[in-house]
């Protein structure tokens, strides 16, 4: 079995007219299947940055108001998200790749990982410190879909007595089965997940929220919204 190797897989993407390179982590991977079709589709989540002025040496790097930069990225397509302080500003833009940059490279690796199918071997390779990979399944029965997220687990819990594992990490993709967006980069919600069981998984998602009251009420984009799911959750200590 192998598993994405997350710390050496990469998103690079290359401005046009010799514009800025830009090489960014892999933050999570889910891929979704139509089972009716029997069509399958990767779509990556890379790690989030800061809004910046690029090499500029006459002032501050750091834009402000600052937002963060996120995004989507498949083979041919990408979803950017830029998420500021409101979220009235908050930007999703989707375009092709091959129209939005003169070239994205997906550098995906993969490493030899053993799946830990107890809790003991779990805790065991926890605290021996070794590389934990984690995929998550769903399946939604109305549509007809099913998904598969894969995401390093960068915080574990264990107790020795018990044993006992609880997993929870992100932020990772969870795609939107209810959505109604017209492609499919743009059903997914950014979430973290939570889980000590193999059987369900607890999604904390990201939303906009209103905070404050009366005139001063204003919306921020947060982690607001809670979903669990029947999941068959599996856990891997890379080799």
């Amino acid at each position: 079995m192998d598993v994405i190797d997350f710390a050496h897989s990469y998103m690079t993407f290359f401005g046009r007219d010799k514009g800025n390179i830009a090489r960014i982590l892999l933050d999570a991977a889910c891929t979704v299947t139509d089972e009716r079709s029997g069509e399958s589709e990767t779509f990556y989540l890379i790690v989030p940055c800061r809004s910046e002025r690029m090499y500029r040496d006459d002032g501050q790097l750091f834009q402000l108001p600052n937002y963060e930069f996120c995004g989507i990225f498949a083979e041919d397509e990408c979803l950017l998200m830029r998420t500021h302080w409101v979220s009235e500003r908050d930007d999703r833009e989707y375009g092709r790749n091959d129209e939005r940059f003169a070239e994205v490279k997906l550098d995906i690796r993969r490493r030899a990982a053993r799946e830990l199918a107890d809790a003991a071997k779990i805790v065991e390779v926890t605290l021996a410190n070794r590389s934990l990979v984690a995929r998550t399944a769903l399946r939604d029965d109305a549509t007809g879909r099913s998904a598969v997220i894969e995401y390093p687990v960068k915080t574990m819990n264990v107790l020795r007595s018990g044993p006992r594992f609880q997993v929870d990490t992100g932020p990772i993709l969870v795609p939107d089965f209810a959505s109604t967006a017209p492609r499919a980069i743009e059903r997914f919600d950014i979430a973290h997940v939570v889980y000590h069981r193999h059987d369900t998984a607890e999604f904390v998602l990201r939303r906009p929220q209103a905070v404050g009251v009366g005139t001063g009420a204003v919306a921020v984009t947060d982690y607001t919204a809670i979903q669990t799911f029947a999941a068959r959750n599996t856990i891997f200590g890379v080799e």
